[in-house]
C-alpha cells in the first residue's frame, strides 16, 4: 500500500486542502511508480484539481560493504537509500546471520550513522549482514539478494580467518609394553590443512607425523621409559599452538609391604592410624580397598583411603577394635590387576567381662561368683580380674580382691540379710575393661521362708473360744516346716495377738481367752529354718458364743399357686440364751443361692412363705437365732416343690342303707344328719334339698 498526498485548493477560503489517500501500489523492482490520480472533489460552488506526491517507507540502502574485519568483530559501511519515501531517515537496522542458519538477528536497531562496528563474531565462521532505512512511516523494504524474489535488503559475506586453536582431548587410547595409540580432536577455527605430530628426542623433537589423521600408533617402546609427544594444527593462516602428552610404557602394578613385617600392622585403640603403602605401575594404577569380606572401603568421615601415583594410604581416626581385621589393596591398570593382603591388629584395654554374673553355694554370710571371659581381650592376654561389692546400706563400692587369676571367686565375711551388688573387671596390659554388674543378692540360707498358707478353718466356736484346723502351705521355701503360729483379732483391732508363745507343731489348734458376744478373725503362719513365712488370710468374722442346734427339717404344710406353708420343730439346744426367732430360707432352683424369704421375724415354728411364682420349683430351709445374736447352722432343706393349687375331685357320698330306704321324724323332734364321710379337695361344702328346693 503506498501512501499519496493530495493538495486540493480550497474554494471558500482560497487555500490548500491536504489530502491523504491510500493507493495500492504497483510491484516495482527499485523505484516506486507513482499513480497519478485525478480526484475530483465537489465544493459547494467549484470544482478543484489536486496536485499528488507519494508517500512510503524509504527505500533499501546501497553500496554496502565489509571492511577491516578481525577474528570477533566487524566495520560495515553503507550509503543511504536512493528513495526516502517522502520523509527523511531517522535512523538504519543492523542485522546478521551465519551462513548455515535462516535466523537473521538484530545487530543494533538504531544506527544513525551510515556505518557501524559488529560485535562478538567467532573466529572462523561466515556471516551475513543486512541493513534497512526507517524514516517515520517504518522500516524500509529490503532490496533483493542475487537469488530472491523479492527485496530482502542487502547483503554480505563474511569470512573471518585466524591460525587455529590447539587440538582438543589429547589423550593415549592404549598404552603397551611396546607401543601405545594416541588421538585427538580438531579445534576450532578454519579448516585444518594438517596435523604434526613430534616425539622428544633429548632437548630436540622428532616429527613424526603430518597429515589429518587425528591417531598415531606407536611401535618398538622400551618398556617402563617415558616419552613425551606434541600435536600441532595447521591451516593456511599458520600454526596452533602445540599440546603435550607423556607416555610411559605399562608396568604391572603391586605394592611395596617390605616395610610391613609379617603383613601386621599394630595400632593401639583410640589412636590415629596413617598407613602409607608405596604402590608401582605404569600407568598409574587405581586403588580400592576391601576390608574382610565387605565390598569396597568407602569414606566414613572415620575411615577412609587416599592415593597418589606412588603410593595409598589408610587413614583411620579414632581407632577401635572393630577396625582389627584383614584388608584387601586391589591395584588396576591396563597391563592387569594385583591384590595384596594385610592385616590390621588393634591393641588396648579388654571388653566387658560376659554376664550374667552367677551365683553359686549361698549363705549367710558367703557367696561364690562365676562369670565368662570377655569376648574381646584387648589383642593381649587377661592378666586377673579385679572384683568389687556394694551393700545397699553403705552404697559404696569396696575392692574384695584385685588379683582374681581365674574367673571364678568365693566371697566370704558377708552379713546375712544384707543386700549386696558385685562387679567384676578383666585387666591386660593396656588397661582395665568396663565392670561387669551383677544382680542384686542377699546374703541368706540358699533357702526361703514359706509362702503363705490357705486360711484356717473354724471347727467350732465356743463363748471363750474357737477350734482352728489348718492345711501346710503349697511352697515351704526350700526347708521343712518346723511349726506354726497362730493369731488373732477382734474384728474392729488392728493388733494381732498370738495364740501361742511357742511355734505349734501341730496343724490344729484350741484358741482360749475369748471373750463372749464378740466377733473375731484368725490367721495361722508356718515356721522354717529361715524363718517364719507370711501370714494367711484371715477367716471371716465369728462371734464367740456358745452354738445353736439346727432346727428340724420344715414339713410342707400346704401348696397353692403363690404361697407354701411350712412348719418346724425347734432345736434341741439355743446355745444358752433365749431363742428369739427363725431365719427362713429359700433357693429358686436351679439356682444355688440361699435368699431370706421372711421380710418380718418369724418367732413360731412356723411360717407361710408368699409372692411365689405359679409353676416354679423351690426348696425351703430353717435358721434358728437367740438373744445373744448366735445364729445357728440351718436345717436340712426340703425336698423340691412346685407352686400349685391342689384340686380332686369329690369321692362318693356314703349314706347307710337304712337311710337310703327313708327316714322318719317325729313331729316334734325332727332330726337328719349328714353322712360320715365326704372327700374332696380343696374340701366340698354340702348341701341339701327338699322335695327339689
Amino acid at each position: 500500500m503506498v501512501s499519496v498526498l493530495v493538495l486540493v485548493p480550497a474554494v471558500e477560503y482560497n487555500t490548500l486542502v491536504s489530502v491523504l489517500v491510500l493507493v495500492p501500489a504497483v510491484e516495482y523492482n527499485t523505484l516506486v511508480s507513482v499513480l497519478v490520480l485525478v480526484l475530483t472533489v465537489e465544493y459547494i460552488a467549484a470544482v478543484a484539481n489536486p496536485c499528488f506526491f507519494a508517500a512510503d517507507t524509504p527505500g533499501p540502502p546501497t553500496n554496502l560493504t565489509v571492511k577491516d574485519s578481525c577474528k570477533d568483530n566487524a566495520n560495515i559501511y553503507w550509503d543511504p537509500p536512493l528513495l526516502d519515501g517522502g520523509h527523511e531517515v531517522t535512523h538504519y537496522i543492523v542485522e546478521k546471520r551465519e551462513t548455515e542458519r535462516k535466523a537473521w538477528s538484530i545487530v543494533s536497531s538504531n544506527s544513525a550513522k551510515t556505518a557501524f562496528k559488529v560485535p562478538d563474531l567467532d573466529a572462523g565462521r561466515c556471516y551475513i549482514f543486512r541493513v534497512s532505512a526507517v524514516n517515520e512511516l517504518g522500516v524500509g523494504e529490503s532490496c533483493e539478494t542475487p537469488d530472491a524474489v523479492r527485496p530482502q535488503g542487502v547483503a554480505v559475506f563474511l569470512h573471518i580467518r585466524e591460525e587455529p586453536g590447539p587440538v582438543m582431548d589429547f589423550k593415549t587410547l592404549l598404552v603397551t609394553k611396546d607401543s601405545c595409540t594416541l588421538s585427538w580432536k580438531k579445534p576450532d577455527g578454519s579448516r585444518i590443512i594438517a596435523y604434526v605430530l613430534e616425539v622428544s628426542q633429548g632437548d630436540d623433537y622428532k616429527e613424526l607425523m603430518r597429515s589429518k589423521n587425528m591417531q598415531y600408533s606407536g611401535k618398538d617402546l622400551v618398556e617402563g621409559r617415558e616419552y613425551t609427544y606434541r600435536v600441532k594444527a595447521v591451516n593456511d593462516s599458520g600454526e596452533s599452538a602445540v599440546k603435550e602428552l607423556s607416555v610411559v610404557g605399562i608396568i604391572l602394578p603391586t605394592c611395596d609391604l617390605r616395610e610391613l613385617p609379617n603383613m601386621c600392622y599394630i595400632a593401639k585403640e583410640g589412636s590415629m592410624v596413617r598407613l602409607k603403602i608405596p604402590i608401582i605401575g605404569k600407568p598409574t594404577p587405581k586403588v580400592s580397598w576391601k576390608k574382610g569380606e565387605e565390598e569396597n572401603l568407602t569414606d566414613t568421615g572415620r575411615v577412609c583411603a587416599e592415593s597418589s601415583a606412588v603410593n595409598t594410604t589408610l587413614l583411620i581416626r579414632d581407632c577401635q577394635r572393630s577396625d582389627a581385621s584383614k584388608y584387601t589393596i586391589t591395584l588396576r591398570n591396563s597391563a592387569g590387576s594385583r591384590e595384596s593382603t594385610i592385616f590390621i591388629r588393634v591393641v588396648g584395654k579388654p571388653g566387658i567381662p560376659i554376664g550374667p554374673v552367677k551365683f553359686k553355694d549361698v549363705n549367710a554370710d558367703a557367696a561364690t561368683l562365676k562369670w565368662v571371659a570377655p569376648k574381646d581381650d584387648g589383642g593381649s592376654e587377661i592378666t586377673n580380674y579385679i572384683l568389687e561389692k556394694r551393700d545397699f546400706v553403705t552404697n559404696m563400692w569396696v575392692t574384695v580382691s584385685s588379683a582374681v587369676e581365674s574367673n571364678v571367686q568365693r566371697v566370704t565375711g558377708l552379713h546375712e540379710g544384707t543386700e549386696y551388688i558385685f562387679r567384676v573387671s578383666a585387666e591386660n596390659k593396656y588397661g582395665v575393661s568396663e565392670g561387669l554388674k551383677s544382680d542384686p543378692i542377699v546374703a541368706k540360707h540358699p533357702f526361703n521362708v514359706p509362702d503363705a498358707p490357705p486360711p484356717p478353718q473354724i471347727s467350732s466356736m465356743r463363748h471363750n473360744s474357737a477350734y482352728l484346723s489348718w492345711n501346710d502351705p503349697r511352697k515351704t521355701g526350700g526347708s521343712p516346716i518346723t511349726g506354726y503360729f497362730v493369731e488373732f483379732k477382734e474384728r474392729n483391732s488392728m493388733l494381732w495377738k498370738r495364740a501361742s508363745p511357742s511355734a505349734l507343731m501341730m496343724r490344729e489348734h484350741k484358741v482360749m481367752g475369748l471373750t463372749e458376744g464378740l466377733e473375731y478373725e484368725f490367721r495361722v503362719m508356718a515356721v522354717n529354718l529361715a524363718g517364719i513365712g507370711r501370714p494367711s488370710a484371715p477367716t471371716d468374722p465369728q462371734v464367740a458364743l456358745d452354738p445353736i442346734d439346727a432346727p428340724g427339717r420344715p414339713d410342707v404344710v400346704s401348696i397353692t399357686r403363690s404361697t407354701v406353708t411350712l412348719q418346724w420343730t425347734e432345736p434341741q439346744s439355743d446355745g444358752g440364751h433365749r431363742l428369739t426367732g427363725y431365719i427362713v430360707e429359700r433357693r429358686d432352683l436351679p439356682s444355688k443361692i440361699w435368699v431370706k424369704a421372711n421380710p418380718v421375724n418369724v418367732v413360731d415354728p412356723a411360717y407361710t412363705v408368699t409372692d411365689l411364682q405359679e409353676g416354679c420349683k423351690y426348696e425351703f430351709r430353717i435358721r434358728a437365732k437367740n438373744s445373744a445374736g448366735a445364729l445357728s447352722p440351718p436345717s436340712e432343706q426340703t425336698d423340691t416343690i412346685i407352686c400349685a393349687d391342689e384340686y380332686a375331685a369329690h369321692g362318693p357320698i356314703i349314706i347307710d342303707s337304712h337311710v337310703m330306704e327313708g327316714h322318719t321324724s317325729g313331729l316334734e323332734t325332727p332330726s337328719w344328719s349328714l353322712p360320715p364321710a365326704i372327700i374332696g379337695k380343696p374340701a366340698p361344702t354340702p348341701a341339701g334339698s327338699k322335695g327339689g328346693k
